[in-house]
């Protein structure tokens, strides 16, 4: 969806970049710096996001955020697809450096990797449950609704309530049992079609 995000110069003067609501499906593939989302990222939130891809690549690989670095804000995101590369490979971001984590979640059986994150590098990385939640893709397709505790444990979604967009509707649709969560955009909910 984005090679890169590097907003240092809207940070300087108080503002950072917004990625919500988006979804990638598909393929993504090149030598370093590739997510199933993003491949590099500076001063950026990313709320409300997902991405099914196929992630491939040497290093910096994530099935989200290939490279997640200062000023990067994730929360409410999951990733699902195949991720794998040399070094630096994470089911939700490949290397982290000063980025915050709240309310995510990654397929292990899924993305073929047991860490959320490849490489967390310096003492910057914050928020709670920092590696984010790992689940089979069974347990993340589980929940019929936010705050699922009968799925998994830990709860699942805990708090996917409370993202809302501008006109304070849920962005999440939990459909069934053997679907992930969708996107909900202008009253239309966008789910990966297959499961």
């Amino acid at each position: 969806l984005v090679g890169s995000i590097n907003l240092l110069n809207a940070f300087v003067s108080g503002n950072t970049g917004y990625l919500e609501a988006n979804l990638a499906t598909g393929s993504a593939d090149g030598d370093n710096y590739v997510g199933g989302l993003v491949g590099i990222s500076y001063f950026m939130r990313a709320q409300a996001n997902y991405s099914t891809s196929t992630v491939t690549a040497q290093q910096y690989v994530g099935g989200l955020i290939g490279d997640a670095n200062l000023g990067t804000h994730l929360y409410a995101n999951y990733a699902v697809g195949n991720t794998s590369g040399v070094s630096d490979v994470g089911g939700l971001v490949g290397f982290s450096d000063t980025t915050t984590y709240r309310d995510n979640y990654f397929a292990t059986d899924n993305s073929g990797q047991a860490n959320a994150i490849g490489t967390v590098h310096g003492a910057g990385n914050q928020g709670e449950g920092l590696n984010a939640t790992a689940a089979t893709l069974a347990e993340l397709q589980c929940p019929t609704s936010a705050d699922d505790s009968s799925c998994a444990t830990p709860e699942l979604y805990d708090d996917w309530s409370t993202y809302t967009d501008d006109d304070s509707k849920p962005y999440w649709d939990f459909g069934n049992s053997n679907q992930l969560p969708g996107l909900t955009i202008t009253n239309t909910v966008y789910r990966d079609a297959d499961g």
